[in-house]
């Protein structure tokens, strides 16, 4: 399974297999590929995570937050970025050679689209 931002929350509304979720960092939509009762995980990979410097635009699954911690993986520059309420999303950026890296305690943006957001039956 790899690496995977764990989001958990509740299912607000469902529409088919898309569903928007209410989580501690906001609204999250998503999408489920098998049953997800009312509570669920919202899995989301780091390389499907967006970091965009400065207030980021609105819309769905955009998250504010600081840069909490950097790592250079050969491949891909890795940001921890600490959202409101201590939740930490990875972002992965697969070009960084073609990046600015970002300091430590920068406030960033981060997004991700609905469609690489799967939600999974809590079995808690």
């Amino acid at each position: 399974m790899g690496t995977n931002n764990l989001v958990p929350g509740r299912v607000q509304s469902r529409a088919g297999t898309e569903l928007v979720v209410d989580t501690e960092i906001g609204a999250l939509a998503a999408v489920s590929s098998g049953p997800v009762g009312e509570r669920c995980v919202l899995a989301i990979r780091p390389e499907n995570v967006a970091v965009a410097t400065g207030a980021g635009s609105g819309g769905v699954n955009v998250v504010r937050g600081r840069v909490a911690f950097v790592s250079y993986l050969g491949s891909a520059l890795r940001y921890d970025v600490e959202t409101g309420r201590g939740q930490v999303l990875k972002a992965d950026i697969r070009d960084p050679w073609h990046h600015e890296p970002l300091a430590i305690g920068h406030e960033v943006a981060v997004s991700f689209p609905a469609s690489v957001t799967l939600a999974v039956a809590d079995d808690d």
